[in-house]
């Protein structure tokens, strides 16, 4: 048999390019679908299986933190429950005295005999979700069991936390029912950790003190400042309005930190925050009553938040006098479950003269949120107030609708309602962004 021979001609010096192409062979479309679909299944299981490594390995890390800076029994009753019961707490911050060189000439087993550098009474109703806070300035005249008259600060001084509740029970005529003592040294460490405070700088701030330990350099506006300066921020009294003034921005303080806090971004430093809060703080409450306070303040929202101020006037010495009258006044706002449930609601609006471009749309604003402005006008010479909501009276479900205009501007309750014609008195200041 003849074997077939190779014929030489042209296509035997043709290029791969030169040849003709052919279709490859396809494969049944119905398989190749379903592998198509295989592999898709095999690609998500790929990402489930790395998901689930890294929440695993998220979860060991917070786990280990959490295990590392928070001892067991605290943690335990740390978020336990929502049963909190209606009551006082007084919040009194302390600090410590230093020499020429900055180092601190007492320490922490003698803060009982320090002067209260801030002092706060906290009424907590759960059942009307009101927080109302009210600062005591420290020189306020107060009569001292077992002392006489002095200034509000010198009693813990003399007694520690039960001659500052026994003097502060006396003068608001109300039961004081804990305590939270904050270093205010070690506070600085809590502020640091949730990343600074954003505060308005309402002037300059130019004071040095060594045996204080401040050093206050701070120029106006808008500013993120560190735990040191926040806390310097607060205690500074050197400009007219004295303690008075520095209340005031304590309270611009606890604002921003109420703002920091409930920013779920901040979250995530939960472990270190908490171990750092048991380290600056003494209490006569246990970790499940502090959890039980957390539980009750988280939600900013739905939490009808009130600040206001001893009323009183300045007096000889630098005391500040209380008014007997006007606290009396104001009791009622504060430490009861008065409300006033109107079916309208009347605003007022003074703002900074700056601030004149803005005032149209928040009057619409308002408008849409069923708050009639009754009055706006501008501040002269008062441009650099903060800015701040004024409540004539509990008014819960129209401060919410407010506060959903003006979210991070803080309640305060005013003590002589018959100054003003409306419900709310809306103060629009620089600060307004």
């Amino acid at each position: 048999m003849n074997k077939p021979t190779k014929k030489k001609g042209k296509t035997a010096n043709l290029s791969k390019a030169d040849l003709p192409r052919f279709p490859k062979a396809t494969k049944d479309s119905k398989t190749s679908l379903l592998r198509s679909k295989a592999r898709t299944r095999r690609k998500r299981l790929t990402k489930l299986f790395a998901f689930t490594l890294i929440a695993l390995f998220a979860g060991l890390v917070v786990g280990a933190i959490t295990k590392v800076f928070i001892p067991a029994e605290r943690l335990s009753g740390l978020f336990g429950g929502s049963a909190l019961r209606e009551q006082n707490v007084l919040l009194l911050g302390v600090d410590f005295n230093y020499d020429t060189s900055g180092k601190q000439l007492s320490t922490a087993s003698s803060a009982q005999n320090q002067r209260t550098d801030t002092i706060l009474l906290a009424h907590l109703d759960p059942q009307n979700r009101l927080l109302n806070v009210i600062s005591l300035p420290r020189d306020t005249r107060a009569l001292i069991p077992g002392y006489g008259i002095g200034k509000l600060n010198l009693a813990h001084a003399l007694k520690g936390p039960k001659g500052a509740i026994e003097t502060v029970e006396s003068l608001l005529d109300v039961k004081i029912d804990h305590f939270i003592r904050i270093d205010l040294g070690k506070a600085k460490n809590l502020l640091d950790i949730v990343g600074g405070l954003d505060i308005f700088v309402e002037a300059p701030m130019q004071y040095t003190d060594n045996t204080a330990n401040l050093k206050i350099d701070l120029k106006p506006g808008w500013q993120r400042l560190s735990g040191q300066d926040a806390v310097s921020f607060a205690r500074f009294r050197h400009d007219a309005l004295g303690d008075i003034g520095r209340v005031h921005r304590q309270q611009m303080l606890i604002n921003a930190v109420q703002q920091k806090l409930c920013n779920p971004l901040n979250w995530w430093r939960l472990p270190r925050l908490i171990s750092a809060g048991f380290a600056s703080v003494t209490t006569d409450m246990d970790a499940q009553q502090i959890g039980q306070i957390l539980h009750f303040v988280k939600n900013r929202d739905n939490l009808s938040t009130h600040f206001t101020t001893l009323p009183g006037d300045f007096g000889y010495d630098g005391f500040w006098l209380p008014n007997a009258g006007r606290i009396a006044s104001l009791h009622d706002a504060l430490f009861s479950q008065v409300k006033n449930e109107q079916t309208e609601c009347r605003a007022e609006l003074l703002f900074a003269p700056e601030q004149a471009g803005r005032i149209d749309g928040l009057i619409q604003s308002l408008d849409q949120a069923g708050i009639q402005v009754v009055h706006s006008h501008p501040m002269e010479g008062e441009s650099r107030q903060s800015t701040r909501i004024l409540s004539n009276g509990h008014n819960p479900n129209w401060e919410k609708k407010i506060k959903s205009v003006l979210p991070s501007a803080p309640c305060q309750l005013s003590d002589d309602p018959s100054n003003y014609s409306a419900d709310f008195t809306i103060v629009l200041g620089a600060d307004y962004r």
